[in-house]
């Protein structure tokens, strides 16, 4: 008998942790332990807290609660099942399960990617959270002579400023990035991985806040990363002209927006930035960044402790939640540990 203690959102507001006999792995299921996974905190608090997109538009099939909670798991192969050749014993996995100490997957089915060791697997469990985060310069490449706003320094919006700013995508490096949160230790965590960054002043426009920070005309790209629509809708107000707008943050409530004035008068370029934008070949593109993003933590390049805020047992998982919900600008990557 292997009890299996999963995290599980079990109505709104309320996260518990569940105990599951899942017994011996079937037939090709590969089984992995926990070495730790991170909570995503806006995917999973939208769920856990009834303001995912699915909650109002039905045709959506994922994102309501009853579920299990998480995406970003990472673990070390115990029973490999008949994949010991691809999935050897001792070897690290990354999946997109939820938070539990121990899964069963099938490499048919479940994407998984395969780490070269498990010393640096706490920091490998944010590779889905760093390619959300790369989509927005996968979408709206940097020239050499771009200058970069990316809004919201939440993990995900941290991902993406390191992208932009080292050329980790693309061999260009752009002539500024900047970072902009309200909150001066997001500004803190920014700057302690290498980039520029910037308290936003909660009383000055984004016309005001860009002309200060980028004097020679205002930023050519503008990333999102908040997942606010009334943000979303202010920066293409303040955006300057001939500017791109990318929609990375996963907007929870619909907008009005000017369509003459702040996009088609201004011949403003918006950029919708969802994963979904490296799946044109089938995720081939997504497997080999998947890869680069591994080798960019292997290497530090793309740094990730900065960003920790909690580490925290299995059991506290409801807490952990709880201090996202609650004080958000106190916590911010939250790691489990089993």
């Amino acid at each position: 008998m292997t009890m299996q203690k999963i995290v599980h959102f079990k109505e709104v507001n309320r996260a518990v942790v569940e105990e599951r006999d899942i017994g011996a792995p079937r037939k090709n299921m590969v089984r992995a332990e926990c070495i730790a996974s991170v909570i995503s905190p806006g995917t999973e608090l939208a769920v856990l807290t009834g303001r995912h997109a699915a909650y109002r538009d039905k045709s959506l099939k994922w994102g309501t609660v009853p579920m299990d909670g998480g995406y970003c798991w990472a673990g070390v192969v115990t029973d490999p099942n008949g994949h010991a050749e691809q999935f050897p014993a001792g070897s690290g996995v990354v999946l997109p399960l939820a938070h539990a100490n121990v899964h069963d997957f099938d490499p048919a089915e479940t994407h998984a990617i395969r780490l070269s060791g498990t010393e640096r697997a706490e920091e490998a469990s944010c590779i889905p959270l760093a390619v959300i985060g790369a989509s927005a310069p996968f979408a709206a490449p940097a020239a050499d002579d771009s200058s970069v706003a990316v809004i919201g320094l939440g993990l995900i919006g941290q991902m993406c400023l390191q992208v932009y700013t080292r050329g980790l995508l693309f061999p260009v490096e752009p002539a500024a990035a900047v970072g902009f949160d309200l909150t001066e230790s997001r500004v803190a965590a920014a700057k302690a991985c290498g980039c520029s960054a910037r308290v936003v002043a909660p009383d000055r426009t984004w016309k005001e806040s860009f002309a200060e920070t980028f004097p020679d005309g205002g930023p050519s790209i503008i990333v999102e990363a908040t997942g606010s629509a009334r943000v979303g809708a202010a920066l293409m107000q303040g955006a300057p002209d001939f500017s791109t707008v990318v929609l990375l943050g996963s907007t929870r409530e619909p907008v009005e927006i000017d369509l003459y004035k702040w996009i088609h008068r201004k011949a403003l370029t918006v950029v919708g930035a969802h994963g979904k934008v490296m799946q044109r070949d089938g995720g081939v593109q997504k497997d080999r960044l998947e890869e680069r993003l591994y080798s960019d933590i292997l290497e530090g390049r793309l740094a990730v402790k900065p960003l920790i805020t909690d580490r925290i047992r299995l059991a506290e998982a409801p807490e952990g939640y709880r201090r996202l919900i609650e004080e958000p600008s106190k916590h911010m990557g939250v790691l489990i540990l089993p």
